[in-house]
């Protein structure tokens, strides 16, 4: 079965770096979320514009059709074994759970502008949220040092704020603390939640 792996959180928590380690520890394919914003959001964003939902959708749905993509593509390769696990990892911020639910295409606004409920059923893959956290000191002392990413650090609050945290009943949803650790730890924990 293919399992689409989410690293999700604020904006420097380390999704890109984690992800691109964890891609090389899974051989598996990568989404680089931030890669897929129309320009318009970008330049939202360089000016400490805050994202609307209008602004995010076209975004969100993109990375659901992109998954879909992928997982067409292990489906239709001879070459895969059904019997051999896959992965995708992607990095979103993936802030709200009705964010999460477009890009898995488990939302009435995914599914009537990428594929019918029939199509989606014939791409079956599981998800896995890994929230990566950090507590606001390190976030703001990574954002001040990183100086070629278009996020606004000043944008930092309203993550914050818009972030709707994982519960006790979120079976799909993992957090793992990742201050004080070293990218390998990291990657570790993220390694024992997919063999659960």
């Amino acid at each position: 079965m293919l399992t689409l792996l989410v690293l999700m959180g604020v904006s420097g928590c380390g999704k890109s770096t984690i992800g691109k380690d964890l891609t090389l520890a899974l051989n598996s394919d990568f989404i680089e979320g931030d890669d897929y914003h129309p320009p318009e959001n970008v330049q939202k964003m360089k000016q400490g514009i805050p994202l609307t939902d209008t602004d995010r959708y076209p975004w969100l749905i993109k990375l659901h059709s992109l998954v879909l993509e992928k997982a067409n593509s292990y489906k239709n390769s001879e070459k895969n074994s059904p019997e051999q696990l896959k992965y995708i990892v992607m990095t979103c911020s993936a802030l709200r759970i009705k964010y999460r639910q477009i890009i898995i295409g488990d939302n009435q606004i995914s599914t009537t502008n990428v594929e019918s409920d029939a199509d989606q059923k014939e791409n079956q893959f599981q998800t896995k949220f890994i929230y990566l956290e950090l507590p606001k000191h390190e976030l703001v002392r990574r954002l001040e040092a990183r100086k070629s990413h278009f996020f606004n650090g000043s944008l930092l609050d309203t993550q914050l704020e818009t972030l709707e945290l994982p519960t006790e009943e979120s079976k799909d949803l993992f957090k793992i603390d990742c201050y004080g650790k070293k990218n390998q730890e990291i990657v570790n924990e993220i390694m024992n939640i997919i063999r659960q």
